[in-house]
C-alpha cells in the first residue's frame, strides 16, 4: 500500500515499469502526476490495469515505445523523473508538456544524464528530445540542490548503467526512491 501519496505512487509506477513481473499497488493516488506517469508508461509499451484503488503494472527490462512523443501535460514530478528512465531507451523520444511545464528548466536533469551517456537536444526547456543508450555508465555526481526529482532520475538511470553510481547530497531530500529500491532488493550505500 502506498497510502495515496502522490510522490510515492508516481515513483511506484516508474520503478515498477522496470522490474519484470506484475506490480500490484494498493491505494494508488489518482492525481495528475500519477495519471500522467501511467499514460507515459503505457506510451512506452507497458500494460497497466486500474481497478478501483488498485493498479496492476506489467514491468520488464526493455521498452518498446508506441509513440515518439511523451506528453506530460502539466505534471511537474514526472517532467523531470522520466528522463532517467528514457536515458536507457536507444530511440529518440520527445518529452513535452503544457505552457507551465515548458517554463521549468530541465538543465539539472540533463547534466548528470548526459555524463551517463544520454544525448539531449540543445533546449533547456520542453520540448526536449532525448536519445538514450543501452550503454549508460555509472557516475559520481554532486547534486547542486536538494532535489529529490534529480536524484530519482539519476538513480533510475543507474539501474541500467554499467559501473557504480555515487550521488553526493549537500542538502538532503526525500528518500522515497531509495526506500522503494531497498524494499525491492537493491541495496544502497
Amino acid at each position: 500500500p502506498v497510502g495515496g501519496d502522490k510522490s510515492v505512487s508516481q515513483r511506484a509506477v516508474m520503478l515498477g515499469s522496470i522490474f519484470p513481473g506484475v506490480l500490484s499497488v494498493k491505494n494508488i493516488n489518482s492525481g495528475e502526476d500519477v495519471v500522467v506517469s501511467i499514460q507515459a508508461m503505457r506510451d512506452l509499451g507497458r500494460e497497466i490495469l486500474i481497478d478501483g484503488n488498485m493498479l496492476y503494472l506489467h514491468g520488464g527490462d526493455n521498452f518498446i515505445p508506441k509513440k515518439d512523443l511523451i506528453w506530460l501535460d502539466g505534471a511537474g514530478n514526472p517532467g523531470r523523473v522520466i528522463f532517467g528512465l528514457l536515458s536507457s531507451i536507444p530511440t529518440p523520444l520527445t518529452v513535452d508538456g503544457n505552457d507551465v511545464l515548458r517554463k521549468r528548466s530541465m538543465q539539472r536533469i540533463k547534466k548528470p544524464l548526459t555524463l551517463m551517456g544520454a544525448k539531449f537536444s540543445e533546449s533547456e526547456y520542453l520540448p526536449i528530445t532525448l536519445t538514450g543508450t543501452s550503454s549508460l555508465k555509472g557516475i559520481e555526481y554532486t547534486l547542486p540542490t536538494g532535489c529529490a526529482q534529480t536524484k530519482t532520475a539519476i538513480l533510475i538511470a543507474a539501474l541500467f548503467a554499467d559501473g557504480k553510481t555515487t550521488i553526493h547530497q549537500p542538502i538532503l531530500s526525500r528518500t522515497h526512491t531509495e526506500d522503494m529500491l531497498e524494499a525491492w532488493g537493491y541495496p544502497l550505500e
